[in-house]
């Protein structure tokens, strides 16, 4: 199948739960968009054995990414995701490691700074 296009997914006061159809095994990018820009900032991979809830901890809490978010979602910015759906977390893993060593971490700030890899 691939890669997704990206779906807006939660501003600073409200989220997209219309946007979190597929609750299976996954590959992931989150981004972010500013109200100024015209594409979107990739910021993050990452990997999961259910889409829906993950994206759902992200646009409520901010998940283990709180610190981050709340900071861009106060510029009023827009965070996305997109996804690349597989049958197993394993997959999912394996997917995530090739992406981080294809694009490095240049392309994922927010794995850097959460000391990911």
């Amino acid at each position: 199948m691939g890669w997704t296009s990206w779906k807006e997914l939660a501003t600073k006061n409200e989220w997209h739960p219309e946007s979190l159809k597929y609750g299976g095994s996954a590959c992931y990018e989150l981004g972010v968009r500013g109200k100024w820009k015209h594409s979107i900032t990739v910021t993050y991979v990452g990997k999961t054995d259910n889409l829906s809830r993950r994206m759902y901890k992200y646009a409520q809490t901010g998940s283990h990414l709180e610190r981050y978010l709340r900071k861009y979602w106060k510029y009023g910015y827009v965070l996305y995701f997109r996804y690349f759906p597989v049958e197993t977390e394993k997959e999912a893993a394996r997917r995530e490691k090739e992406m981080l060593e294809r694009f490095g971490l240049e392309r994922y700030p927010w794995n850097t700074y959460l000391g990911i890899n």
